[in-house]
C-alpha cells in the first residue's frame, strides 16, 4: 500500500503493558509507510522490552516507563515523543494485534484531503449484526457511547471507545496534554478536550478483530467511575467553549 502523500509523515504509537506475545507482530504488520514506531513500554513484568529490542527496525523508538502509568499515561509520553520529531501525523496502535494496520491509509486519507484533525475507527458504522466482541465489551461501549455524546459534545461519533485513532500534529501540539486522563478514560478525554478546541472529528468504519482474550474492562468499573467523569468532563467543556472565551471579549467583566 503507498504512502497516502509524500508530502507528509506518519508516526505510530503503540502503548504496551505485558504485550511480549504480540508485540513482535504487531509491530512487523505496518506499513513501510510509517516513519516512526515508538512503542511504550508501560512498567510491564513481562518480557516486553526484550521482545521489541530484538527487532532490528530503524524507524523503532522503545521509551520505558519504570511503573505503570496507564494506557493514558502511555500514550502521553508517546504524543510528545511523537511532537519532537516533527511528524505531521500520529496514530494509536494497541499491542494486542487487535487493529489492522492496513486501515492507516484510509485514515491518513481523511485527515489530509478532508482536513479532519482528529479519524476514529468505528467498529459499528455497517448495517447488519453488531461486531463480534465479548459481551462485556458490547454492553461497556454502548452505555459509555451514550454518555460520552453528551459529556463531548460529539453526537455524531458512535464508537467512542475504539482506540484505533490517528491525530494532526497541529492539533496534537494544541492538546493540553495535562489535561488527558492516564487511565482507560483517554478516549473519553481526548474527545472532550478535542470538542473545546474546535476540532473536526469524523469515524471510519474498520471490523472488529477479536480473540479469546479475556477484557480488562468491568461493568463495576463503568458504574462507579466513568459517569462520574463524564459528568465533570461535561461541566468543564461547557465552561471553557461557552462561559469562560465570553468573559474574555473586549466589554465583558
Amino acid at each position: 500500500m503507498s504512502h497516502p502523500n509524500d508530502r507528509y509523515s506518519l508516526a505510530v504509537v503503540i502503548p504496551a503493558y505485558n504485550a511480549e506475545t504480540s508485540i513482535r507482530s504487531v509491530i512487523l504488520s505496518l506499513p513501510v509507510y510509517v516513519e516512526r514506531i515508538i512503542i511504550v513500554d508501560d512498567g510491564s513484568v513481562d518480557q516486553t522490552r526484550k521482545a521489541v529490542q530484538a527487532l532490528d527496525d530503524p524507524r523503532i523508538v522503545l521509551l520505558c516507563h519504570e511503573r505503570n502509568r496507564g494506557v493514558g499515561g502511555a500514550m502521553v509520553t508517546g504524543f510528545k515523543a511523537a511532537l519532537a520529531t516533527g511528524i505531521d501525523l500520529v496514530a494509536k496502535i494497541d499491542a494486542d494485534g487487535q487493529m489492522e494496520p492496513d486501515y492507516l491509509d484510509k485514515m491518513a486519507r481523511l485527515a489530509i484531503e478532508q482536513k479532519y484533525d482528529y479519524v476514529k475507527a468505528n467498529r459499528f458504522q455497517k448495517s447488519g449484526p453488531l461486531p463480534e466482541m465479548p459481551p462485556v465489551r458490547l454492553v461497556g461501549n454502548l452505555v459509555l457511547t451514550f454518555l460520552t455524546k453528551m459529556a463531548s459534545g460529539f453526537r455524531e461519533i458512535s464508537d467512542p471507545q475504539n482506540g484505533y485513532v490517528l491525530i494532526t500534529r497541529h492539533m496534537l501540539s494544541r492538546l493540553p496534554l495535562d489535561r488527558i486522563d492516564r487511565g482507560y478514560f483517554f478516549e473519553n478525554s481526548m474527545l472532550i478536550e478535542l470538542n473545546v478546541l474546535g476540532c473536526r472529528v469524523t469515524e471510519m468504519y474498520v471490523p472488529a478483530r477479536y480473540g479469546g482474550e479475556i477484557s480488562s474492562l468491568r461493568i463495576s468499573r463503568i458504574i462507579l467511575t466513568f459517569p462520574p467523569k463524564l459528568i465533570a468532563g461535561f461541566v468543564s467543556r461547557m465552561i471553557r467553549k461557552y462561559i469562560i472565551p465570553k468573559r474574555t471579549k473586549p466589554g465583558m467583566g
